[in-house]
C-alpha cells in the first residue's frame, strides 16, 4: 500500500499494484524534472553552463571570474554569485573530480 497526495491536497490509499506503479512513476517523473524550467536549465544559459555545470562556464562561477549574462533574472544572477567558491577551501587544496577506485 501506498499514499498518495489528490490535488485538492488530501490522501489516497492505493492498493491496486497497477495504480500504485503508475503513482510511482508519475511522483518520480515530477521529482527529477522540477529543474528543467528553471533559467539555468533554459536558452542561453542551459548553452553557457551545460545540463551538468560541470564545464568551464562553472569553474569560473566557483572561481568568482563569472561575469553574468545579462539576459539573467536577478534570483539567478544572485543564486550565482552566491556559488563562489568559499576561500577557506581554496586554503585546504581542491579534491580532485575524478576518485581513483581501489580494486
Amino acid at each position: 500500500m501506498i499514499q498518495v497526495q489528490r490535488e485538492d491536497s488530501t490522501w489516497k490509499d492505493v492498493f491496486d499494484k497497477t495504480e500504485m506503479e503508475v503513482a510511482i512513476m508519475a511522483s518520480t517523473r515530477k521529482k527529477y524534472t522540477s529543474a528543467f524550467q528553471t533559467p539555468l536549465m533554459q536558452p542561453p544559459l542551459v548553452q553557457t553552463f551545460g545540463h551538468l555545470g560541470t564545464g568551464r562556464a562553472a569553474d569560473m562561477v566557483l572561481d568568482g571570474s563569472n561575469e553574468p549574462p545579462t539576459v539573467m533574472d536577478q534570483y539567478t544572477t544572485r543564486l550565482i554569485q552566491h556559488h563562489k567558491r568559499p576561500d577557506s577551501i581554496l586554503q585546504h587544496g581542491l579534491h580532485p573530480l575524478i576518485l581513483p577506485v581501489e580494486t
